[in-house]
C-alpha cells in the first residue's frame, strides 16, 4: 500500500491526500492479472466527505474496530482484509478532495462544483 500527498493545481500549491492499494496477484480474477489491474478511484460523497472513511470501513482492506480493551489509547485494532474489499476487482485508489477534506490540504479553497471537478481532474 502507498499513501501520501498529489499536486493538485498548477496555479496553488493545492495537495489531496490518497492512498493507493494495488491489488495482490493472488486475488487476480480469472485470466487477468496484477499488471493490467483497472484502477478503481475511490470517492467518497460530498464532495467534502474524507475517502477515507470507505478504505478503513467500507470497500477497503484495511478495518479499524473497537477493540474495549479497558486500556486507554489501545482501544482500537487495524486488520487487513482483503477477502471483504473491493481488491479483488482491481488497483484502489482513495482520495481525500477537495483541498480542506480529510488530509488534503492547499494555499487556495475550491468555491462551486466546477473548480472541484476542474481541481481533481
Amino acid at each position: 500500500m502507498y499513501s501520501g500527498n498529489l499536486l493538485s493545481s498548477d496555479t496553488y500549491a493545492n495537495y489531496f491526500f490518497y492512498w493507493l492499494h494495488p491489488r495482490p496477484a493472488e486475488l487476480a480474477i480469472g485470466k487477468a492479472n496484477a499488471d493490467t489491474s483497472p484502477l478503481i478511484m475511490y470517492l467518497n460523497g460530498g464532495p467534502g466527505s474524507s475517502s477515507m472513511n470507505a478504505l478503513w470501513t467500507g470497500n477497503g482492506p484495511l478495518r479499524v474496530t473497537e477493540t474495549d480493551s479497558g486500556v486507554e489509547g489501545q482501544d482500537f485494532a487495524i486488520t487487513y482484509e482483503t477477502a471483504i474489499s473491493w481488491a479483488a476487482a482491481g488497483d484502489l485508489l482513495w482520495v481525500d478532495q477537495p483541498v480542506g477534506t480529510g488530509w488534503s490540504y492547499g494555499e487556495h479553497t475550491v468555491t462551486d462544483l466546477v473548480e472541484i471537478g476542474d481541481e481533481l481532474v
